[in-house]
Order: C-alpha cells, then sequence, then structure tokens
C-alpha cells in the first residue's frame, strides 16, 4: 500500500501502538501527526522517524486545547 501524499492523526502517539502505526504509516510514505503528552518521547520518535512525523504535545482530555489545536 502506498500512503504517498496522505496525512494521519495519531493519538498516544509516543509509545506503544501509536508510535508503531506512525511508524509503519510513514515506512509506506505517509506523514503523521502523532500527538501525546510527553514531549520527550515525541522528541525523540521524530528523530528516529525523520521529518514525515510531525510532534503535537497535547492532553486530548483538554477541550481547549484540542479546539485551539485543531
Amino acid at each position: 500500500m502506498n500512503l504517498s501524499g496522505k496525512t494521519a492523526v495519531i493519538t498516544g502517539a509516543s509509545s506503544g501502538l501509536g508510535a508503531a502505526f506512525s511508524k509503519a504509516i510513514i515506512e509506506k510514505g505517509g506523514s503523521v501527526y502523532g500527538i501525546a503528552r510527553r514531549e520527550k518521547r515525541l522528541n525523540e520518535l521524530r528523530e528516529s522517524l525523520g521529518n514525515s512525523f510531525h510532534p503535537v504535545v497535547l492532553d486530548i482530555t483538554d477541550e481547549q486545547a484540542v479546539e485551539t489545536w485543531v
């Protein structure tokens, strides 16, 4: 599957399944906006996945913060 030109938004991207999904999408040519609360982990993931991973430090339980980001 070729995901070139496609963009995904993944919550919980700093570890576990979120990180795995991010990696898989980028390997298929897509880009990812990875959302999580842990900035350090997001930045480490960006270093390993490259510029197609866009870290977004955000707590999705904060409705106002989510509305501002969107």
